[in-house]
């Protein structure tokens, strides 16, 4: 029986530390299998919310202590035969066989253990009973052996106890000191265990953790692990074949063989040529749930391969197409309808071909087989999808097929499962697009992302006055995302497509690139509540005023911002920037002009110097505490006389000390102002950086390498 040292650790979980090991104990105590489910759980726990690595470090010492003495207790379990084996216990410690050390622990030296009762396992069985070991009596024990000797016993069971006689050898026993070590036994016994020799125990050697670290490798470094020892084999050979890619290239196609043997790991399959050997499209994986259809070079007619590939993977939850065009073939799309399971559908840079430029409904059963595929899943990605006629060239700016084919195939369809809906890069002519998106009843998120130059204001009028009626009606009450990123609507548009929301809970805007304005700004103020991403990027209808205006807006949920073009001689030195309580990331660009113009309004602005801006600046910055991503910019296109912002020690970068929590700052061309103090100053005050975007130009001309490499700082 064990019981941990009452360690005290400044961490908000130290209880569970103990509730693990409770949970170790009370398994033993009920004569169950032992497991370190429980103390792994908890140590991958602590190796990713443990950001301080010498608390991280006290806590995998109280870790493996406790998870060694179990481990013990385990072994005298699994070992004491009871024809072979015997123990004994009293005055001296507890003792243990010699054996390899367990494949998964925390480093540390053993303590001292004592057991006042023993388990015992059958070797045949693995069936546990306890015994009391009071009863236990030697008739040799006055004249034990000496180091290098050996006695013989013989075990038998009696209703008293355990006696031990002499007729067998036994093995001889060693104290557990303050590093435990192995009995040994006499070098003639034949019922000695083999010796092995004994691996280095770490955190490394728990599945889970190995696992994750495995998400970050490349294939080549996946294929150097596997093949260290049988315990990495497992896990990195499953990570390996998750995820496998066939281009054609011998170098980097894994051969035939090593799929069909590997193939219950593989889930995700990517086909990425279409001159591929037939018998990788014949592989039949029975765990695959990612199929990826990419054809390299141009667009490629459709051959019954695919068709067959599909067929023999009816449970794939995920398809996507990419440069696959289909000529009258709606036994492709019928076949992609036919997937019960499939829950994601990506259509990328597709074409329906039609034989001629009849509009007779006898041309239009591909595309009712397409809508037929579209109408099983829960989210949709029409990237750049076009129908097409075969037979004659349309200009550029006319090749979708407008009005009557689209109007007739959807008309009386329905998206009953559709969840999601991504329409980008003129997927379809923009009635029918909206129309789509009319039919999905339960959308909870839209991106809606119009190419820009291919579709003038004009031509959005009547589509965007038709989805503000049919949200206006009360329609899609689910819908929660709008990604509108170049959508050219003007502002009283926006203004009434986001009033016509009503009660919804919108949570993400992305009006990045468009003509949002000050109105459509005033019916945001609705959603204050909910939102949680905001992206305002290149909105130019927008002032310095009506961005301030946001930043001092406090939002309780708002974790994401985008905002640019903000005149810093505006920023009001005194302002709290309150929608900053709860942000996550932060991109902001300014504009610190040379020559500041009267007709600002701001008097106060002409008498403040070029250092003083740049310290307001970083004090506004440096109270967003709960920042992790930080991206500062300036507007390059906005006037020739604007000047970045300095990354300075003595322009005020100490004031953003407070963001303890940053894991990516990005800077741009700002990054010329560092220096190396600056670099010191970084790695000094951000514990938790990762990554500093911008700075790859210079970082050579900075004697500072070493530092940012020791702390494992990427520089992108």
């Amino acid at each position: 029986q064990y019981r941990a040292p009452k360690l005290q650790f400044p961490w908000p979980y130290g209880s569970e530390i103990y509730q693990a090991i409770d949970t170790n104990l009370a398994k033993i105590q009920e004569r169950q299998a032992y497991t370190t489910k429980p103390l792994d759980k908890l140590a991958i726990f602590i190796f990713a919310n443990v950001p301080d690595p010498e608390i991280r470090k006290d806590i995998f010492e109280l870790l493996h202590i406790t998870r060694s003495q179990l481990a013990i207790t385990a072994r005298q379990i699994q070992e004491m035969r009871l024809d072979n084996y015997a123990c004994a216990t009293g005055a001296e410690p507890a003792f243990m066989l010699e054996k390899e050390e367990p494949t998964s622990g925390y480093a540390l030296e053993l303590g001292t253990v004592t057991s006042a009762s023993t388990s015992i396992i059958g070797p045949e069985t693995g069936n546990s009973s306890s015994r009391s070991t009071e009863g236990i009596s030697s008739s040799n024990q006055a004249s034990g052996s000496k180091k290098g000797t050996s006695a013989s016993h013989h075990l038998t069971k009696s209703e008293d106890g355990i006696s031990i006689s002499d007729h067998a050898p036994a093995i001889e026993t060693k104290p557990i000191a303050k590093k435990l070590k192995a009995s040994k036994t006499s070098r003639g016994s034949s019922l000695a265990p083999p010796r092995r020799a004994k691996k280095s125990s770490s955190p490394l050697h728990i599945p889970e953790i190995k696992v994750e670290i495995g998400r970050y490798l490349e294939n080549s470094e996946l294929a150097n692990c596997a093949l260290v020892c049988r315990d990495w084999k497992k896990t990195f050979t499953q990570l390996l074949y998750s995820v496998v890619q066939i281009s054609g290239e011998s170098r980097t196609t894994p051969s035939l063989e090593a799929l069909q043997h590997n193939k219950a790991l593989i889930t995700s399959l990517s086909i990425m040529n279409d001159g591929v050997s037939t018998a990788y499209t014949r592989l039949v994986l029975p765990n695959l749930k990612t199929l990826k259809l990419h054809p390299r070079g141009a667009n490629v007619g459709i051959t019954w391969e695919p068709i067959a590939i599909i067929h023999n993977h009816s449970n794939i939850t995920s398809l996507e197409l990419s440069r696959i065009s289909t000529y009258d073939n709606a036994s492709f799309w019928e076949s992609i309808a036919s997937l019960r399971h499939l829950e994601e559908l990506s259509v990328r840079y597709q074409m329906i071909y039609r034989e001629n430029a009849d509009d007779s409904e006898e041309q239009d059963e591909e595309i009712h087989a397409f809508w037929d595929a579209c109408s099983m899943v829960k989210k949709l990605n029409l990237h750049s999808f076009r129908f097409h006629h075969k037979d004659i060239r349309i200009p550029l700016g006319a090749r979708n097929i407008p009005g009557p084919v689209i109007v007739r195939t959807l008309s009386n369809r329905s998206f009953p499962r559709l969840t999601d809906l991504t329409i980008s890069q003129g997927a379809m002519h923009v009635t029918g697009q909206a129309m789509l998106i009319m039919k999905c009843p339960v959308l909870e998120n839209l991106e809606w992302w119009v190419l820009s130059g291919q579709v003038k204001i004009p031509d959005m009028i009547r589509p965007i006055q038709d989805i503000i009626l049919y949200l206006d009606s009360g329609k899609a009450p689910k819908l929660k995302c709008l990604m509108l990123e170049s959508l050219p609507v003007e502002d009283l548009k926006f203004a009434e497509f986001i009033g016509a929301l009503g009660g919804r809970p919108l949570e993400e805007l992305d009006v990045s690139e468009t003509l949002f304005g000050r109105r459509a700004f005033d019916a945001l103020r609705c959603y204050v509540s909910t939102l949680r991403v905001l992206n305002l990027h290149r909105c130019p209808n927008l002032t310095t005023l009506d961005i301030l205006e946001l930043l001092q807006t406090p939002f309780p949920h708002l974790e994401v911002l985008a905002v640019d073009r903000i005149r810093a001689q505006l920023i009001d030195p005194q302002s709290l920037w309150a929608c900053g309580e709860t942000l996550r990331s932060l991109s902001i660009e300014f504009e610190l002009e040379q020559q500041l113009d009267p007709s600002d309004g701001s008097s106060t602005a002409l008498t403040r110097t070029r250092h003083d801006i740049n310290v307001t600046i970083f004090h506004c910055l440096g109270q967003l505490h709960k920042l992790k991503y930080l991206r500062v910019g300036y507007c390059e296109d906005s006037n020739e006389a604007s000047t970045p912002l300095e990354i300075k020690l003595s322009e005020g970068l100490g004031e953003l000390a407070g963001l303890k929590r940053l894991e990516w700052f990005s800077m741009g061309l700002l990054a010329n102002s560092l220096g190396p103090d600056e670099i010191d100053w970084i790695v000094a005050n951000w514990p938790n950086l990762n990554v500093i975007e911008g700075l790859r130009d210079i970082v050579r001309k900075i004697p500072r390498q070493t530092v940012l490499k020791r702390r494992g700082i990427r520089v992108i």
